[in-house]
């Protein structure tokens, strides 16, 4: 039994709740009041019918309809411009087609048979004999039988089709084979050409094998013609040798008296440059001491540095003091009385008394 219904966003719905009571519940409201509505939601939930979203409220939102029956299910129907899915007791079904889900028919044991609405014709007596009998037989559970003789029609006919299908084409193949009736004679045609094919390949490698010895032998004569002159031309090569061997002995020698007009130039530039070291030792010499003077004059530079750092701090420490001597001196003077307590004089601020200043 279904005891509560929740609507929100279903045709007039924006949110309903109908909470009903054990038997029979009536529903009563003024036309056009969402009575049919409240129908069409429980029927949304129970045979996902109506498809499409025609049903969804004109101002939006997530249209959901829930379900709870008296042994403690809640089916819940969502639908939206992102959402279209079942939740039962928690679990969310989708991708369900065009019916609703085996579970939810599983719970609730209702289809469209049990829902009656108010321009519906009556229940079976609008009925083809055909409808009727499909309803009854479900009704009894024997709508198996129906479901498994379609199916074996539509098999024997699918088969019978097929049986047709394959018999032409049988026929059509049978028809094509005829052109190859005489196959064994072009099997022996083909046999003598390729024993033919094979005696011409044959004779083509022993044509080739006998022009390449024709070509050796050719090469072979001009070989031979080629070395009638080869004593004269050894001769040749042997004067040819000498006299590059005496070049080499004359260019080896050459070498050697190059190296040593270069050592004795060398030696040359050595020794007049060697006139001026005397020179060059006392300007040496000179700028030696001046470095001296100069590194004694920079040493004496970074002490007098050093000196004038110090006194400028402690010249900006003597500020402070002062400052801080005469801002002492202001609270002193403020805080002062004119005339000593002791003696009766008058008190001078920075007065001279034993050498001390007041």
């Amino acid at each position: 039994m279904i005891t509560k219904v929740e609507i929100e966003n279903f045709q007039s719905h924006k949110k309903s709740i109908l909470e009903f009571t054990p038997g029979t519940n009536i529903i009563i409201g003024e036309s056009d009041a969402g009575k049919s509505a409240i129908f069409r939601a429980i029927n949304w939930v129970c045979s996902n019918r109506p498809l499409g979203d025609a049903f969804c409220s004109e101002w939006g939102g997530v249209t959901r309809v829930v379900l709870h029956t008296s042994e403690g299910n809640v089916i819940e129907r969502i639908r939206s411009k992102s959402i279209n899915s079942y939740v039962i007791n928690g679990k969310i079904l989708e991708a369900f087609g065009h019916d609703a889900p085996p579970e939810v028919m599983q719970i609730l044991q209702m289809d469209f048979a049990n829902i009656q609405a108010q321009m519906d014709a009556p229940f079976l007596l609008a009925s083809s004999p055909g409808e009727a009998a499909r309803l009854l037989n479900k009704a009894a559970a024997i709508d198996d039988i129906d479901y498994t003789v379609a199916a074996l029609n539509k098999t024997y006919n699918r088969l019978n089709n097929d049986i047709k299908y394959d018999s032409k084409q049988l026929a059509e193949y049978n028809e094509q084979i005829k052109q190859y009736d005489d196959l064994p004679e072009l099997e022996n045609k083909i046999d003598v050409l390729e024993r033919q094919y094979a005696t011409y390949e044959k004779q083509l490698e022993d044509h080739e094998e006998i022009l390449y010895k024709i070509e050796q032998i050719q090469e072979a004569q001009e070989a031979l013609e080629l070395s009638a002159g080869i004593e004269e031309l050894l001769q040749k090569t042997k004067s040819v040798q000498s006299i590059i061997t005496k070049y080499d002995i004359q260019q080896t020698k050459l070498i050697d008296i190059q190296d040593i007009l270069q050592k004795t130039k060398e030696a040359q530039e050595t020794l007049i440059s060697m006139q001026h070291i005397d020179k060059t030792t006392a300007l040496l010499n000179g700028l030696q001491k001046q470095y001296q003077v100069y590194k004694k004059q920079q040493k004496e530079y970074k002490e007098i540095s050093d000196m004038v750092y110090i006194m400028n701090k402690e010249g900006i420490k003597l500020d402070k003091l002062q400052k801080q001597i005469k801002l002492k001196q202001e609270e002193f003077a403020a805080l002062a009385p004119n005339i000593c307590p002791l003696c009766g004089n008058k008190i001078e601020i920075g007065a001279i008394c034993d050498g001390k200043a007041v």
